[in-house]
């Protein structure tokens, strides 16, 4: 009888700090996801102070049109837990062609009529590349197999003015599955080159 009770008792110790350890990772989970939203929401300000700068009050504003902005993506793009399935090969074609428009998109709409401003721009080269991992992101996940490529952005912006330039990059990496895209933008005053590196993740 004593034996029963103690297992009876040892249970719901066991029961108890379970559902602890469980609570304590879901405060984790939450309190990331919160700093991640927080994050975003800074940037999508930021980004709106530099339009608002401009005095152009055109009809598609961040967040809208086509292509959407930061946090019209967050909560959709979230990853589904799936069992290990040892593939060591893409199931589908990298959309290239939409990633490089979707990234001229958006270098169009935050760099149109810009004029050349070494500290507006240089905080530009950092708001582009997140925006744009952030909804190649979305759009990979919407392919099959397309959650397995991880996805590095990086933006350079100068001064056009009759001079040339040769952007280079050079990456370790499964010339048969990784992939690079690049887009580019210019005004009369300024140029922008964005590249996106994809590197499928086995």
């Amino acid at each position: 009888m004593h034996s029963n009770s103690r297992r009876q008792s040892l249970a719901a110790t066991d029961f108890s700090l379970g559902q602890r350890r469980a609570g304590n990772v879901q405060n984790k989970y939450r309190t990331s996801l919160d700093a991640f939203i927080k994050e975003q929401r800074k940037i999508t300000s930021r980004v709106e102070e530099f339009q608002s700068d401009d005095n152009q009050s055109q009809s598609s504003t961040f967040g809208g049109g086509n292509g959407g902005g930061l946090l019209s993506q967050l909560g959709s793009n979230s990853m589904a837990r799936v069992e290990n399935t040892f593939r060591l090969e893409p199931q589908s074609s990298l959309p290239k062609k939409d990633l490089k428009e979707m990234t001229e998109s958006i270098m169009r709409r935050m760099l149109d009529g810009k004029d050349y401003d070494h500290e507006k721009l240089g905080e530009l080269t950092k708001l582009i590349p997140e925006e744009v991992k952030l909804q190649a992101k979305n759009m990979l996940n919407n392919c099959l197999g397309g959650y397995r490529y991880k996805v590095v952005a990086h933006t350079t912006i100068g001064q056009l003015d009759n001079q040339g330039i040769l952007v280079g990059s050079r990456c370790l990496w499964n010339t048969s599955f990784d992939h690079e895209i690049v887009a580019s933008f210019s005004n009369r005053n300024i140029f922008a080159i964005t590249a996106i590196y994809a590197s499928y993740f086995e």
